[in-house]
């Protein structure tokens, strides 16, 4: 059972309030501090209103499953309850160092590790992290007392599954374990021109087409081609008179539903040029068990499946320490990964598994997960802010703030300054050297509809022009031929 003795560190920066700090007993009570200075330069360096953050420390190391949480929070509310009455005031570390323990190099570690160095260097200390890890022959319980133990550690970095949620706030988004598969190879012409559109929504043009074929009675007789420029240039024209309406309105429907067809085919063909697309190699947990390819995994995520989850990797997953995991997935062209989810998204974020020749990640996720648990952040017995945390956190996620979080982080794991990730939506600068081909199409559709017009109008002059000569001819015949008539 947990035990109500959880020190909290809870710290809030708001625009317009300083933050403050609550004592607590135990040896985290150095961490409380009110940070008026520190809100006020969080908030000028990284445009943010409210960044809320949440340590974490068991005082009894006894204690199995406790769950240690360290979580980032930048959050816009128009509306924000006043939390002034439940922290006074504030400590400066002085310079002093602090040691933390980390209980893996999981990704989503890094992130922790990282928002926690930057929080301790503007409260004017330093911090000292101490990976922490599983000897053989050691128990689970040992393994994890180690990582509280205040002897070694001030707090500590980690999230965990939880035995007892009742005191808990669930993790948003769940925990699910996916698997990253190479990008395949390049689209050909021929699969980028038909992938547009979907096997089915072609069966249906094709036989829209063929429908509309057979209405207007033209088939065999003559072209499609010919039944649109007969409309559009001669819509009031001879050609047509016969015609009944529903003819017409058929007429109509076809040449305004292809123009519709051709416009969202157009558009689609326009992005899949701006960043051509890549077949993954497999699309499915089956494919992968089919394709013979090495499957990868972090050593404790292995033994949590082989123990409690049944999923279709059984007897393929190969075990491996985070670190050397990621290293050959860096060299490897055929391998496939699991990783927990967030921690993927990461890594497909950083520059190191990006092909910058392809302009594309290395490796795709696959939709399908492997496997999804309800993991937990534990807040102990009768803690006020429960409610709270699950709040902001759904609010968090739901408004999708978390990228550009998860963003930063995949640039300084990759030494970068700045990141520019694969857009989304297409970039004018993409398409500048199509811009030519563009225009050249556009004016020729433009000048064969001129000339379409224009041969409409001349044909229809010269046949204006030759029947009234053709009528004042029959006159003067008629006159020679009668002139008795003419007499009268």
């Amino acid at each position: 059972m947990l035990r109500s003795r959880v020190l909290l560190v809870i710290f809030a920066v708001l625009p317009t309030r300083g933050v403050v700090s609550v004592e607590l007993p135990g040896t985290l009570g150095i961490l409380l501090s009110d940070l008026v200075r520190l809100g006020n330069d969080l908030v000028l360096q990284d445009r943010v209103s409210r960044v809320e953050f949440w340590f974490f420390k068991a005082a009894n190391t006894n204690l199995n499953l406790v769950a240690l949480l360290d979580n980032m929070v930048i959050l816009e509310l128009a509306h924000y309850e006043s939390i002034d009455q439940a922290f006074p005031q504030q400590t400066d570390l002085a310079g002093v160092q602090l040691v933390a323990c980390a209980h893996s190099t999981e990704m989503w570690t890094y992130i922790d590790i990282e928002l926690a160095n930057r929080v301790i260097y503007w409260m004017n200390g330093s911090l000292d992290i101490k990976v922490i890890r599983c000897q053989p022959g050691m128990t689970v319980s040992d393994c994890i007392d180690q990582r509280f133990n205040s002897q070694k550690c001030l707090f500590s970095v980690g999230r965990w599954l939880s035995l007892n949620p009742k005191h808990c706030a669930p993790v948003v988004p769940m925990y699910s374990l996916v698997v990253l598969v190479p990008n395949g190879r390049a689209m050909a012409e021929a699969e980028l021109l038909v992938s547009p559109y979907s096997k089915t929504c072609w069966i249906a043009i094709l036989c829209f087409i063929v429908l509309q074929t057979l209405l207007m009675r033209i088939l065999w007789r003559q072209s499609i081609m010919e039944t649109l420029l007969v409309t559009v240039c001669e819509l009031n024209g001879s050609n047509l008179n016969h015609k009944t309406a529903l003819d017409k309105l058929i007429t109509l429907g076809t040449i305004i539903l292809t123009f519709i067809i051709c416009s969202a085919f157009e558009a689609k063909l326009t992005s899949y040029l701006a960043n051509w697309p890549y077949l993954p190699s497999v699309k499915t947990l089956q494919e992968l068990r089919e394709a013979n390819t090495r499957v990868l995994i972090e050593t404790h995520s292995a033994i949590y499946l082989d123990k409690y989850a049944d999923h279709q990797l059984r007897n393929l997953l190969v075990p491996m320490h985070i670190n050397a995991l990621m290293a050959e997935a860096k060299t490897s062209s055929n391998v496939a990964v699991v990783l927990e989810r967030n921690t993927a998204e990461l890594y497909l974020r950083t520059s190191n598994y990006f092909d910058g020749v392809a302009n594309r990640p290395r490796f795709v996720m696959l939709e399908e997960n492997v496997d999804i648990n309800l993991a937990f952040y534990n807040f102990g017995y009768r803690n006020p802010i429960l409610a709270r945390f699950i709040q902001l956190q759904n609010r968090i996620y739901e408004s999708g703030m978390d990228q550009g979080w998860m963003n930063s982080i995949a640039a300084i794991l990759a030494n970068q300054n700045q990141f520019d990730s694969t857009p989304n939506m297409i970039v004018l600068s993409q398409l500048q050297y199509l811009q030519s081909s563009f225009y050249c199409l556009w004016i020729c559709s433009f000048a064969v509809f001129l000339l379409e017009l224009s041969c409409a109008r001349i044909k229809r002059f010269v046949l204006g022009h030759c029947q009234r000569r053709l009528i004042g001819a029959m006159a003067r015949m008629r006159a020679f031929a009668y002139p008795s008539n003419k007499q009268d």
